[in-house]
């Protein structure tokens, strides 16, 4: 049950469907062992190409549904969800989308709740579905308006109590904190940029290496789509009416509802983001180019050459397949690294880490991922940088620091040491223990910071600097005996410049930086 509580949101976001028991259920049946997950995530994407195939013909035949499904599966969007073990949340949302709208072109009205209620579980973004929903029963279904608002009313009052029973989704919208993604320099561009995602064309394509190998390293996925995208040409030609008409208007109002929520000031936005209202703009595509065989099959020639070549674009946007990929080298050897430095942590312990590589993903949130590495619920992970003291109320344990090093992996830091006899270690020791010294004074834990003066003192006896802080910090600490003999040192040095000035700073959120 405890998977359903409210107020285990990471990041603020309530998905106990898609991120809470599809992980709970994973974790259960293959360990730490990420191949299922991948595996999982695979079918999921394989289940979203095939609802989504299956709804566009029966709805629009099989042309549309050809030439939409190629583009689809074509998109470099995909790449994050595939590659990264958390975009399941992304694809369980196309999942039940799609089953949400196969039940109502069936008119299983209840079953249609069914997959809205596990979309919304799913993530927030579902919210827009019942709009979606009505526009489809309004264009292609044509119920009578009665029966329109009576359908329109389940799923809003369904949205609508999800909505208010959201821990945070309210408080976030009425304050406008800072979004979760990368914020653009204006809210408008998400529409551009979601438009030329589904076309692999949000980022100007620029791979590492020659143009021809990625292609030709590509090839396996390459083939295969374009062969698909030749069988649109054998296809029947459908008539065009008002069915036709209402079906394109339909998809037309999906893709505008799908860009239009990215508008949303709290999520700033990413490529895949745009993957819902990628589903209409394919059954869109579909649908419009479905006579229009040949300039088909160069538009899809075009976004499936594009894919391979938006994958291996270097990029810093986690949504991308080249940032999953370099995350991925790194978060596998700083885990092994960690394991090195510390193989079992103390019930309770404290990780804190500092100058990890940017935007790897490898410190998150309050690292959930170090109490399924260590199997231990009690273990919390930081960045350095959100130090703080022990509250009285919380349970005693270690404090674990370490340091990424380029050339060795993960360093620990072992506070107020004392100094190693090798000369060649002597300048990383001291940079760790005037790094420990002042974010503990950021911290404000001002007695372990003169600590850590107290150790660079004894180890540089002549430094004005390190006697000075000292002093100041056990001032600070309120042991003015101690703060008393470190000023007094510091005189005796020579005039002492002013103690730095450590003050102490609000945690921050745990992302790389």
């Amino acid at each position: 049950m405890q998977l359903w509580w409210r107020d285990y949101n990471i990041f603020g976001w309530f998905r106990p469907w898609s991120r809470e028991i599809h992980f709970w259920s994973l974790y259960h049946l293959a360990g730490l062992d990420v191949r299922p997950y991948h595996a999982v995530s695979l079918l999921l994407w394989l289940a979203v190409l095939i609802l989504f195939s299956r709804y566009a013909w029966r709805e629009a035949g099989p042309a549309a549904a050809i030439i939409g499904t190629t583009g689809l599966a074509a998109l470099a969007s995909w790449g994050a969800p595939l590659a990264w073990i958390a975009g399941c949340q992304e694809l369980w949302l196309c999942v039940w989308t799609l089953a949400y709208l196969h039940a109502l072109s069936r008119r299983q009205d209840l079953w249609a709740l069914g997959g809205l209620a596990l979309a919304l579980l799913s993530k927030e973004t579902a919210v827009a579905l019942p709009v979606i929903g009505a526009a489809y029963v309004a264009f292609v279904r044509r119920d009578p308006p009665r029966a329109q608002l009576r359908r329109f009313a389940l799923d809003a009052g369904l949205a609508l109590a999800w909505f208010f029973w959201h821990p945070t989704l309210l408080p976030r919208l009425l304050h406008r904190g800072q979004s979760i993604g990368d914020r653009l320099s204006s809210p408008w561009l998400a529409i551009p940029y979601s438009v030329l995602s589904f076309f692999n064309l949000e980022v100007w394509p620029h791979p590492e290496g020659e143009v021809w190998a990625v292609l030709a390293q590509g090839a396996w996925r390459i083939l295969p789509l374009l062969a698909i995208a030749f069988l649109s040409l054998r296809a029947p030609r459908p008539e065009r009416g008002p069915a036709w008409r209402g079906r394109v208007l339909f998809a037309a109002t999906w893709v505008a509802i799908g860009v239009g929520g990215l508008l949303t000031p709290t999520i700033g936005w990413h490529s895949y983001y745009a993957l819902l209202a990628a589903l209409g703009a394919w059954l869109l595509l579909g649908q419009v180019l479905e006579r229009a065989r040949w300039p088909a099959v160069a538009l899809l020639s075009v976004v499936i050459v594009l894919e391979p070549l938006r994958a291996e674009t270097p990029s810093w946007d986690w949504s991308s397949f080249a940032y999953q990929e370099r995350a991925a080298i790194f978060g596998a050897h700083l885990r092994e690294s960690l394991l090195q430095q510390v193989p079992t942590a103390p019930p309770h312990s404290r990780l804190y880490f500092a100058e990890i590589p940017r935007n790897i993903g490898f410190v998150t949130a309050d690292g959930p991922a170090f109490r399924v590495l260590y199997r231990d619920s009690t273990l919390r992970g930081w960045f350095i940088g959100e130090y703080r003291p022990r509250a009285a109320s919380e349970p005693s344990g270690s404090d674990i620091f370490l340091r990424f090093d380029g050339t060795v992996g993960l360093r620990r830091m072992v506070p107020a040491s004392s100094p190693p006899a090798a000369v060649d270690s002597m300048r990383n020791w001291e940079s760790d223990q005037r790094l420990l010294a002042w974010e503990f004074g950021r911290g404000g834990d001002w007695r372990r910071a003169a600590e850590q003066f107290v150790a660079l003192g004894h180890a540089r006896p002549s430094s004005v600097e390190y006697a000075a802080n000292a002093g100041d910090c056990y001032r600070r600490a309120g042991e003015p005996a101690l703060a008393e003999v470190w000023a007094d040192r510091a005189k005796r040095l020579g005039l002492a410049p002013p103690p730095a000035q450590l003050s102490p700073r609000p945690p921050t959120k745990g992302i790389d930086r």
